[in-house]
């Protein structure tokens, strides 16, 4: 990803987090708001943006955000060495988020998979989070999100987070950060 398309998904990032009334600091805005690309080649369908403001050996909290439609892959947190796998609260602050988890399929489910990353959106049955509700994901649960139509802004609480561990369903998508 360019350093051009950066600096544009940045500044846009800051305009969703002003709306859902979250304040950053400027070394937050500076230094950890981070984009997490899954290597398809659009971001903006598959990916996020991600502040990490605090991960400790017992806990995290972060922002999470997705532009309209942006999806994140399909992923489970495994056990790390002696520690188990992470699990998570998703609390949604603005917007609308497609939690999709193991389980007894939904049958017209509101995302929209990605073209040509079907075999990487597996599980399908659907929670709807508006602002102000949440979800838990079980340990060791796959897991894949959507924003809907507006985009969405999530706060994650969770254990540590170890997110170069995430095991994907596409094992073709090739995570990173900038």
């Amino acid at each position: 990803m360019d350093l051009a398309l950066q600096k544009k998904i940045r500044k846009e990032s800051l305009k969703y987090f002003k709306k859902a009334g979250v304040v950053l600091t400027e070394e937050e805005k500076e230094n950890k708001l981070q984009i997490f690309d899954y290597g398809t080649g659009d971001f903006f369908k598959v990916g996020l943006i991600i502040v990490n403001f605090i991960n400790t050996s017992r806990y995290c909290g972060k922002y999470l955000l997705f532009f309209p439609r942006q999806s994140a892959a399909e992923h489970f947190h495994p056990d790390v060495e002696d520690n188990k796998g992470k699990e998570e609260t998703f609390r949604v602050l603005w917007g609308t988020a497609y939690a999709y988890i193991e389980g007894e399929p939904t049958k017209n489910i509101k995302a929209r998979i990605p073209e040509g990353l079907e075999n990487g959106f597996m599980v399908r049955k659907e929670v709807i989070l508006n602002a102000g509700e949440q979800y838990n994901v079980k340990l060791h649960e796959k897991h894949w999100w959507q924003a809907g139509p507006e985009g969405a802004v999530v706060l994650e609480v969770s254990s540590t987070s170890r997110d170069l561990y995430d095991v994907y369903t596409d094992k073709n998508l090739n995570f990173k950060i900038y």
